[in-house]
C-alpha cells in the first residue's frame, strides 16, 4: 500500500541493473559505489520550491536523515593508498546510475490520465523538471 515508495524502489533497482550489469568490484568499490547511490537518490527535492530567494531551498530526504543542507559526505583519508583507476571507475560508474536512474524516475512524477481526458498544454509560469545532462544531485526546474 505504498506505491509512491515501491515505485521509488523500481527505480532505482532498474538503474542499478543498467549500470551493474557484467561488473565486478571490490568490496570498497561497492561501498563507494552504494554510499555515493545513496546520496543520489536522497538528494531529491521532496516539494516543488517557490522562485523568491527569501525561502529555504525544499527538504530532501537528506535533510531528515543527516541533517538540514549538509554537503556531500568527504571520504576519511586512509593509511593505505587505492589504485587511482578504480576511483576513475566507480565515479564513472555512479555518473552512469545517474543518468540511468533520471531515465526511470523522472516519468513517475508525472501523473498518469486517461487519454480521453481534456487537459490544458502547458504555459508560461507552469512548473517542469528539463530532462537535461546536468551534474549530479542538480535538479533543474
Amino acid at each position: 500500500m505504498n506505491g509512491v515508495v515501491e515505485s521509488l524502489n523500481r527505480s532505482v533497482r532498474q538503474a542499478l541493473d543498467v549500470t551493474c550489469r557484467n561488473q565486478t568490484f571490490t568490496e570498497e568499490q561497492w561501498r563507494t559505489f552504494l554510499a555515493e547511490n545513496t546520496n543520489v537518490v536522497n538528494s531529491r527535492p521532496l516539494y516543488l520550491s517557490s522562485e523568491s530567494i527569501w525561502e529555504e531551498p525544499p527538504i530532501t530526504p537528506n535533510d531528515l536523515l543527516i541533517g538540514p543542507h549538509c554537503t556531500l559526505p568527504v571520504p576519511i583519508p586512509e593509511d593505505r593508498v587505492t589504485p587511482r583507476h578504480l576511483m576513475k571507475a566507480v565515479q564513472q560508474r555512479i555518473q552512469q546510475f545517474w543518468v540511468a536512474w533520471q531515465k526511470y524516475f523522472a516519468p513517475q512524477l508525472l501523473p498518469r490520465n486517461k487519454w480521453f481526458r481534456v487537459r490544458e498544454n502547458l504555459k508560461a509560469g507552469d512548473i517542469v523538471l528539463e530532462s537535461e545532462a546536468t551534474p549530479r544531485i542538480t535538479w533543474k526546474m
